[in-house]
């Protein structure tokens, strides 16, 4: 059984989607909608002015509150939380409630037809493009610190700024936090993109820090998409997806004599240790995944090992060599 309300769906969604969506579900546009045994995801196709169905994707959690998030791809133009996501949650109620659908309804009037068809490119120039109306950037600034077991790690800091007259950065830049933002409150500047990129920084730790989360590898790869992660700061090279690039895992020995296993790379890469292990380039704001010749979470274990004080060094060199091709 689905846990969602329409007014769920408000609070998910623009006023402009909900109204869209409920419109199009009445008139039959959602072709398919299944809800998943436990009702936290739901899957469905709506036709649009499209020649082929859209196709939808949505997670359905619940915060601290207790209310219902919603995290709906679609793809659409606008791909994230649209009138289409909108329709098919409307479809999912009714259908648990067994309420009928208008699927062979009479022709639209052409007024509304009209409306429709108007509606539908409205909402597609509401995609990622800034208008140039809305002078406040979001940008996702990427850049390395150190834990204090000397580890590197990975920073990510969603940061707002303004543009001047003359499109150059304003000096005073405001850093978000992810959990801070709700979708009913979400500022007003954030893309379609943002809101699924900021729901996967929000279990980051304080600061940012990226760890080995399972999740956080899409998420990069998402901020890299935008085409606003910047390696350093907002006026940073922008970060742009590499190719993998070999790489193996070696042991390093610290001034007090303890080794520690770290990335070894090209030179100019450092690596980090992420639910996979990437690389990056701070020069040429260049990032991605590394390729070992080791099972993923066997690569993730290595890099977790805490330090090998110089009498256990023997042992956990006989047990490597066992384990490790």
């Amino acid at each position: 059984m689905i846990g969602i309300t329409h007014d769920d769906i408000g609070r998910a969604v623009s006023g402009k989607a909900f109204d869209a969506g409920l419109l199009y579900h009445v008139s039959g546009r959602v072709l398919d909608c299944t809800v998943s045994p436990g009702g936290d995801a739901v899957t469905g196709r709506v036709r649009g002015n499209a020649h082929r169905p859209y196709r939808q994707d949505i997670r359905i959690g619940h915060g601290r509150d207790g209310r219902a998030q919603v995290d709906g791809d679609c793809s659409c133009p606008v791909g994230y939380n649209c009138k289409h996501v909108a329709a098919v949650l409307h479809a999912a109620i009714d259908q648990q409630r067994r309420l009928p659908v208008l699927r062979d309804a009479p022709a639209l009037s052409p007024l509304l037809a009209a409306w429709l068809v108007e509606l539908e490119g409205a909402e597609a120039d509401d995609g990622e493009a800034y208008p140039a109306a809305i002078r406040q950037r979001l940008f996702y600034v990427l850049r390395l610190g150190q834990a204090a077991s000397g580890r590197r790690q990975l920073i990510v800091e969603p940061t707002s700024v303004a543009l001047r007259k003359d499109d150059s950065f304003s000096a005073r830049v405001t850093k978000l936090v992810p959990g801070a933002i709700s979708q009913a409150a979400a500022p007003k500047y954030l893309r379609n993109a943002d809101h699924p990129i900021l729901a996967g920084l929000r279990d980051l730790a304080p600061g940012g820090v990226a760890g080995m989360g399972e999740p956080f590898p899409d998420t990069l790869h998402r901020m890299i998409a935008t085409g606003r992660a910047r390696w350093g700061g907002v006026e940073g090279p922008a970060v742009t997806l590499g190719a993998p690039r070999p790489g193996r895992i070696a042991w390093r020995m610290g001034e007090n004599g303890e080794q520690r296993a770290e990335l070894e790379l090209e030179d100019g890469l450092l690596g980090l240790a992420l639910a996979e292990p990437w690389y990056v380039d701070p020069a040429a704001g260049v990032m991605g995944p590394v390729a070992l010749d080791l099972p993923r979470r066997l690569a993730r274990l290595l890099l977790a090992a805490p330090a090998v004080a110089p009498d256990a060094a023997p042992l956990v060199r006989a047990e490597m060599a066992r384990r490790l091709p």
